[in-house]
């Protein structure tokens, strides 16, 4: 069986076998023991150290003779191997903390916990996630080491049971005694047999690394501690095995080396020559590993001229299929072809980087190598392509074509850079780039004319709007070159993922004509247009993060997203979830293009048109505030915004009240609150208000309806007027007649801190933030909403109730009903007001820091205010010492704000922390 030697020592720690006499000195150092190599170190996230071993290039008897005490017949036949390169190999096992920095998980539990442990209970395939993270951080080539490179390294030159010598007066199980080649006992060299620790006492598991003392090489925890994975597959011998320190790997699907031993087994299987076998998808509590590096980077010759390149190069040879081309996502680098129920449903493509990026791996492999087998294999895949590509220029997502039709994958596809990808493959061979020198003339030309056709597919395949044009969508009808939808949660649109990727292809164009430049102009224009600004907090909108949704909508150039019921939405929390989370439906795709790329490809073939600068030399038009008599007015240049009113304003006396604001004026200029309407004169454009003032459990007045209660603005001064952001800040007091002191004067019982944040408006829409803060100023205040089933109070809008009003939240249209209404954190309404009988619309967007949030809503279709509820019925308790703060957003729109739009425009209020006001 052959994971046999996994299971077999628990029983046995307890085992000790008693030798009679005097042993014999162990003898002198064996011959060949190697000198401690150099130790580089590396760093990872955090300052976490990595400290490699330099290990030279040399020969060694692998495996063990048949006369060696403990011997299992796998290690066999003994062969010499020639590694005849140098390599770095890691000083310790990987450790816990290593881990950490990379992975930011635990698989460890039990049995040894702490930064500088070895990491365990890890299989092979989370041994090859983590080199391929630790190969992103572009130091170098790190992988597993071979299973000859491993025992090489272990021996460091010695040729006995362990590498310092074999123990002979010691068994095979826990007991302990001279070392044999080197001064000192086994125990000094490795843990073995729990250390004669039992299962449930503390010290009884792994043990920091470094503890012992280290082989020839200086390398640490060579024998025991943890069992070391290693590339090669298990075999059940050494017969056929590589001998030039290449991992074995001939077959799929088969267990995968391990090597060392563990601290938790007997004597015998921590010898240099034990091995076993184990699935790749499994770790046991004992499995760890050790990393090999190599200082070159994986785009360089010596990297493509190695074992490892080899082996892939071959693997990927294995999988052409008769036609030439390669299935997708077929783990290349981990295995040779599997039979066709890995393949046959896929077909051969050019999705996911299929068949191009094959091409380019074998041809770096024949430049290194020479082997005629990767030329011949790069040939036949070259012919393929040029066979695959369409009279127009384009290419199809797979071929052979589908039969039956009607098949996205017979679609010109830039969906994940296919288009793109074999292009660059392309341009590539034309330009004679080293690598592809083998190439003959007469292919060459057939080559260039494929770039020449499919430059002008790609130029063809822009989407124009209304003479305009903008960027590309995933995937074309191969006839029309018309936009086409492919899978269910892939619309019909255009993309911006995939036209950063072909912008930046056609920048790469040496002497680019008129027409080329000015497809890049338009695309780049166009996604500086559409982009949307994730403000951080206390960060100015144009200092934010960009960001671009991958599809939108070709007319109104809208977010598009859509899971798999292939209903189109405008908001992403409509998406089910495996689709929201495993899909790039948003990214800062244009990013780099927008602020490095195109400006050092502009600045040398388009001088004199910087499209970017557009909105740069645009008159900025500040926001700022002019403080009056009454109060304050908010600007956007000599536009009016909003009126705050400082000073108390009555109608004939009556209805006073301050600290509210009017009017509110849409984009165009239009007045869209009220102020005293006939129905309500209590109501005040956008004001904050309660029925219930309680303290204790005396009434001092309705704040609401205006009876017992006035405030007193006894502060208000302007924060900050910049050129995208005005504030004012305000201080206010809430009185009643019905709450004195003992001479019979008005005292305070709230002290309200409001501060008002005005933005600059976009092409659509403004933001206008408010921040109310409550501070008790007396023990047991509490505030409450109108004390009946309506429970209306709290933040609300007295708008001038449009001709065609909607109300809309984040599930669609609202109807207005005589009590309260769920409707989510946002709420919008939109109408015909009075002004040229435009739409305008205003939305409430409520913070996530809102308590009760999200709240309910009373909303009116005629004679009332609009009111996000809080607290409700119910009044709630001030605090003397924390205040209680609710903040709102509105925005002010044009009417043309989709569903989605103001979903994504909450999910980016709920982003910002909360800040104070000042």
């Amino acid at each position: 069986m052959v994971e046999r030697k996994m299971n077999s020592s628990l029983s046995l720690i307890a085992v000790l076998f008693l030798i009679v006499g005097r042993c014999a000195a162990a003898g002198s150092a064996a011959a060949g023991q190697a000198s401690a190599g150099k130790t580089v170190a590396l760093t990872l996230a955090g300052g976490v150290k990595l400290e490699m071993v330099h290990i030279p290039a040399g020969s060694f008897q692998m495996g063990s003779p048949e006369t060696e005490r403990g011997r299992s017949r796998d290690e066999g036949p003994t062969h010499t191997v020639n590694i005849n390169y140098d390599f770095y190999m890691g000083k310790y096992e990987v450790t816990q903390a290593q881990w950490q920095a990379l992975m930011k998980t635990r698989p460890y539990k039990i049995y040894g916990m702490g930064d500088n442990y070895p990491v365990f209970r890890v299989s092979w395939n989370d041994c090859q996630a983590f080199i391929s993270a630790l190969n992103q951080l572009d130091i170098g080539v790190f992988r597993l080491p071979s299973e000859a490179e491993w025992e090489y390294a272990c021996r460091a030159g010695t040729k006995s049971r362990f590498y310092f010598g074999n123990s002979p007066c010691c068994g095979d199980y826990c007991q302990d005694c001279e070392a044999g080649a080197m001064q000192g006992k086994r125990s000094d060299f490795m843990w073995y047999c729990g250390d004669n620790v039992r299962d449930g006492e503390p010290e009884f598991g792994a043990k920091p690394v470094g503890q012992k003392l280290p082989n020839g090489f200086g390398l640490y925890d060579r024998s025991g501690h943890v069992w070391e994975w290693c590339q090669d597959e298990y075999h059940f011998n050494y017969e056929g095995a590589p001998t030039d320190g290449s991992a074995w790997q001939e077959r799929a699907g088969g267990p995968r080396v391990l090597r060392g031993g563990a601290w938790d087994y007997q004597a015998r299987y921590c010898r240099s020559a034990c091995r076993c076998g184990y699935s790749a998808e499994r770790g046991y509590t004992f499995h760890g590993f050790r990393l090999v590096w190599l200082r070159y980077s994986r785009e360089s010759e010596q990297w493509y001229g190695s074992w490892p390149a080899v082996f892939t190069a071959d693997n990927i040879v294995s999988y052409q299929s008769e036609f030439g081309g390669w299935p997708k996502n077929m783990g290349f680098a981990e295995h040779g072809y599997q039979g066709e129920k890995f393949t046959r449903n896929w077909g051969t493509t050019i999705d996911n980087g299929a068949t191009y990026t094959q091409l380019a791996f074998l041809a770096r492999v024949y430049h290194a190598t020479g082997k005629k087998r990767f030329r011949d294999s790069f040939i036949r895949g070259l012919d393929y392509l040029l066979e695959a590509q369409y009279h127009n220029g384009g290419w199809p997502q797979r071929y052979p074509l589908d039969k039956v039709g009607n098949d996205y994958g017979d679609y010109i596809t830039f969906n994940d850079d296919a288009m793109v990808g074999v292009m660059r493959l392309m341009r590539g061979i034309a330009d004679k780039k080293p690598q592809y020198s083998f190439i003959d003339n007469k292919q060459r030309k057939k080559v260039k004319t494929a770039v020449r056709k499919g430059l002008q597919c790609i130029l063809n395949c822009q989407v124009t709007v209304d003479g305009k044009r903008s960027i590309w969508p995933q995937q074309c009808d191969e006839k029309t070159l018309e936009p086409r939808a492919a899978r269910a949660f892939e619309p019909v649109s255009i993309c911006s993922r995939e036209s950063v990727s072909v912008v930046n292809f056609l920048m790469e164009i040496e002497r680019p004509s008129e027409t080329i430049i000015d497809a890049i102009q338009s695309a780049v224009a166009w996604l500086d247009e559409n982009k949307t600004i994730i403000r951080q907090a206390g960060i100015n909108e144009t200092n934010g993060r960009a960001m671009w949704a991958r599809f939108y909508e070709i007319k109104s150039s809208q977010p598009l997203f859509a899971g798999t019921d292939a209903k189109v939405k405008h908001s992403l929390a409509e998406v089910d979830k495996d689709k929201r989370t495993g899909y790039s439906y948003l990214g800062g795709y244009a990013s780099l293009l927008i602020a490095r790329d195109y400006p050092a490809w502009q600045k040398k073939w388009a001088p004199g048109k910087n499209v970017l600068e557009k909105s740069k030399k645009s008159p900025v038009k500040p926001v700022r505030i002019v403080k009056s008599d009454e109060g304050f007015t908010f600007y956007e240049g000599e536009k009016k915004v909003l009126f705050y009113q400082r000073k108390p304003k009555s109608l004939d006396g009556k209805y006073t009240r301050c600290n509210y604001i009017h009017p509110v004026y849409g984009l165009d200029g239009e007045v869209l609150t009220e102020d005293f309407p006939g129905d309500h004169r209590h109501h005040r454009g956008i004001f904050w208000a309660w029925h219930q003032l309680l303290v204790g459990k005396q009434k001092v007045g309705d704040g609401w309806s205006i009876e017992d209660f006035y405030m007193d603005v006894h502060n208000a001064r302007i924060l900050k007027t910049e050129s995208a952001l005005a504030a004012l800040k305000v201080e206010v007091l809430w009185k009643s007649p019905l709450w004195t002191d003992a001479q019979g004067r008005q005292k305070p019982f709230i002290k309200e801190t409001t501060a008002i944040s005005v933005h600059r408006a976009s092409q659509d829409f403004r933001k206008i933030d408010f921040r109310i803060s409550l501070l008790a100023l007396a023990d047991g205040v509490r505030i409450g909403g109108a004390d009946n089933e309506k429970a209306y109070g709290g933040f609300s809008a007295r708008i001038r109730l449009p001709k065609g009003i909607r109300f809309t939240c984040r599930d669609g249209e609202v109807e207005p009903v005589r009590l309260p209404v769920e409707a989510g954190p946002w709420l919008d309404f939109s109408g015909h007001f009075p002004k040229q009988g435009e739409i305008s619309g205003l939305a409430i967007l409520c913070h996530r820091s809102l308590p009760r949030y999200p709240p309910q809503w009373i909303i009116r279709r005629k004679r009332s205010m609009q009111n996000a509820i809080y607290p409700g019925r119910e009044p709630v308790l001030l605090s003397r010492e924390k205040p209680l703060v609710l903040r709102y957003r509105l925005i002010v729109h044009r009417g043309k704000l989709t569903q989605g739009k103001l979903d994504q425009l909450q999910a980016q209020y709920n982003a910002e922390k909360p800040q104070s006001p000042e």
